[in-house]
């Protein structure tokens, strides 16, 4: 059987001998769980002081990321289906283990937020041949990520390959997060970036991780230095099933009782070229009183949940009158 992904737990306060109710976040390609950390924790708070009940954040590292990374059994092939099966077989483990309850939240970032809707859309289908409705998620939440298919020339797509050679390009063991820092303010320069924004090296430091093998001197951690926090043998395949997904017909007809809110951030490219035909298509949707809802957060490029977190949050919690 395969493995259960690696998973932090992050807690509002008054969980003691109460069920609490469940967010669960999926992070993007390069990142890991810590990246949506921030956000998950003010949100659970909020959420606990809005809804009167305590609440739980279940954190994933998805496969080739974070603490899942080293883990055997996650064969092939490697595509957004099956970091979604992941996804699924922790979250049934830890409810049957009595680790959480049932989500009643999913937030997804980029990739991530395809997985949440592919979630979604399986609880749904679960739900109609007979299984227990409690399982349906009541919101989902998807920042930044297509949910119609990409051309294969979408200007995006390139500069994720971009990103990565830059990432790549880096030396391993590095003595500092900023010699990554540095690999990617040159590449947005070469993109035509006037200056690195300021949130860059926050940002690359989650790209990073301490080096845990032995004997190697110099930077912080097990063995020193700093090395990569994914492994990126699997992009290819990743990014290809990221830009061939389909979710037209879940947005014809959601879930019942589940809305699906989609995060554009207004700056990236992910948007130009067909993504204006994609976001005219939800909008129409949404028009017809599907329970579809577009958030669009101005200036921000992909990387929203670190430079637009305030903005994200209001958002989120704006929403939550819905879960009462």
């Amino acid at each position: 059987m395969a493995p259960s992904l690696h998973f932090k737990q992050l807690h509002s306060a008054g969980t003691d001998g109460v069920q609490p109710r469940v967010l669960v976040c999926v992070h993007s390609l390069f990142t890991s769980s810590r990246f949506l950390e921030g956000l998950a924790q003010k949100y659970i708070d909020d959420a606990a002081s809005a809804t009167g009940k305590p609440w739980t954040a279940v954190l994933l590292d998805s496969r080739f990321h974070g603490q899942s990374r080293g883990l055997t059994g996650l064969g092939p092939p490697h595509s957004v289906d099956s970091m979604t099966a992941d996804v699924a077989r922790t979250l049934a483990e830890g409810v049957h283990a009595g680790r959480w309850g049932p989500p009643e939240v999913l937030l997804g970032h980029s990739i991530g937020g395809l997985i949440v809707l592919e979630l979604a859309q399986q609880l749904g289908r679960a739900a109609e041949q007979g299984g227990p409705p409690e399982l349906l998620a009541l919101g989902v939440w998807v920042l930044d990520s297509r949910v119609l298919p990409m051309a294969a020339d979408h200007p995006m797509l390139g500069e994720v390959q971009g990103l990565l050679s830059a990432i790549l390009s880096v030396p391993q063991p590095m003595p500092s997060p900023d010699d990554m820092t540095r690999a990617v303010a040159a590449f947005l320069a070469s993109l035509g970036a006037p200056e690195a924004p300021p949130w860059l090296p926050a940002l690359c430091a989650h790209f990073v991780k301490p080096d845990p093998s032995p004997g190697v001197t110099g930077g912080t951690g097990g063995g020193g230095g700093y090395v990569r926090q994914f492994d990126a043998s699997a992009y290819p395949e990743l990014m290809a099933s990221f830009a061939s997904k389909d979710y037209s017909a879940l947005l014809d007809a959601p879930p019942p009782g589940c809305c699906l809110h989609l995060v554009r951030a207004a700056a990236c490219s992910m948007w130009a070229a067909d993504g204006q035909e994609e976001l005219a298509f939800i909008r129409e949707r949404q028009a017809a009183g599907r329970a579809v809802q577009l958030h669009e957060v101005e200036v921000a490029t992909h990387w929203l949940p670190l430079s637009h977190e305030a903005e994200l949050l209001a958002a989120m919690c704006g929403e939550l009158a819905a879960l009462k």
